[in-house]
């Protein structure tokens, strides 16, 4: 059973369900299908029916699995499609508007990337296999994931032991912003689950996105619209691009956190590109203490609570770690262009003509984080959001 759009120009999607009749779904009330596909979250989207009845409300209630699959070109040599992608109703809503057309939004996530939810403490081996250990919960197996980041090979004992307490999936985003890894969950041309754990740097030579689209970059070229698309000049209706170089919303460049029960601060210094971690160490403010009577102690607590700055409590923390960190170029760029499923989030950009120099430097590696394909009758279209290959800009701010 399934509901499907058709477009003129070739651009179509399909949705089926073991859950439902979605036969009772009248082909003229499918409005649109969005997805979108972005760096550390589950895929998600929203297919807007024209609901007369309020039928479709009734029928495709939160906890219904679908699957979902679009293309263009349906039936031509050059035909490009994605394969069906798992999802889950949720989150559902629905209106009428002052013409009198009631609307159903079908909204849906792919949970099958969720995993367990439990509390669970990692004392031994190493980083990377805790990574692994999780990928295994989710249900992905090992030939389906890459996972080979900086800190991988880095142990883990008693004491730098590690506390699970959220979902796998949130597990994995958290771990990997910590640990500066490029984090993503998919499903390759063969309808498996995959995975890739990865240092930005390394997407470039990652095989995750040539498992899922057949295509491991993109290449973006900017004409003079439509007639450009149309000659096969260019495949970039239209972008922007900005330079965050120059934004201050980290103040201070200090990021506090609390890891594993223990406040925890990152301190980015620009000019050496340097990320310096600070653990609190509760002895040492137990010590000084120590040293003085209640009212003393009273007074002393009063200063730490009224710090202003963190030179003022430094002395109660430890430099644990410092590693590099390449900052990025802080320059992001937003492209449209005409629908194509081949491209998704994780897919290495590259660009050409249209653009400034500054964009899409050699020296550095481009990637898409972020693509949105949204098909209506109107036509389909695909949204990208395009950074360098590390998550900061040269203030510390993430992009």
């Amino acid at each position: 059973m399934s509901l499907a759009l058709y477009n003129h120009d070739g651009t179509w999607f399909k949705v089926t369900s073991k859950d439902v009749n979605l036969e009772t779904v009248m082909t003229p009330d499918v409005m649109s299908l969005s997805i979108t596909e972005e760096m550390a979250k589950m895929d998600s989207g929203t297919i807007q029916l024209l609901d007369r009845n309020n039928i479709y409300s009734r029928i495709l209630r939160p906890g219904v699995k679908m699957y979902i699959s679009w293309g263009t070109r349906l039936g031509q040599p050059n035909a490009s499609q994605r394969n069906p992608i798992e999802v889950m109703i949720n989150s559902p809503s629905g209106g009428g508007d002052g013409g009198g057309r009631i609307t159903f939004n079908c909204s849906f996530m792919a949970l099958q990337s969720r995993g367990s939810q439990l509390i669970k403490w990692y004392e031994t081996g190493t980083k990377a296999d805790v990574i692994a250990e999780v990928m295994d919960r989710i249900g992905i197996l090992p030939s389906n994931r890459e996972i080979n980041f900086a800190r991988g090979s880095e142990g883990i004992t008693s004491g730098t032991k590690i506390c699970q307490n959220e979902s796998d999936f949130r597990f994995l985003v958290k771990y990997a912003d910590e640990w500066r890894a490029a984090f993503r969950t998919g499903t390759d041309q063969k309808g498996n689950q995959i995975a890739c754990f990865v240092d930005y740097a390394k997407l470039k030579t990652s095989d995750f996105v040539i498992k899922m689209t057949g295509s491991g970059s993109t290449h973006f070229e900017y004409g003079n619209g439509y007639q450009s698309i149309l000659s096969n000049k260019a495949n970039v209706l239209e972008y922007t691009w900005q330079d965050h170089s120059m934004d201050s919303a980290n103040g201070q460049g200090v990021r506090i956190y609390e890891a594993d029960g223990q406040v925890q601060m990152l301190t980015y210094n620009v000019e050496d590109e340097t990320v310096t971690t600070w653990r609190l160490d509760p002895k040492k403010i137990e010590d000084e203490l120590k040293l003085h009577d209640m009212a003393g102690q009273t007074k002393l607590m009063a200063s730490y609570l009224s710090a202003q700055t963190f030179e003022e409590v430094k002395r109660f923390f430890i430099e644990d770690t410092t590693t590099t960190a390449p900052q990025g170029s802080g320059i992001t760029v937003d492209a449209k262009l005409m629908g194509d499923p081949t491209v998704t989030a994780s897919m290495i950009a590259t660009f050409g003509n249209g653009f400034p120099p500054r964009i899409g430097a050699k020296d550095r590696t481009w990637w898409i984080r972020k693509a949105d394909h949204d098909i209506t009758t109107a036509g389909y279209f695909t949204n990208v959001s395009i950074a360098d290959a590390y998550a900061f800009s040269p203030t510390g701010q993430k992009i």
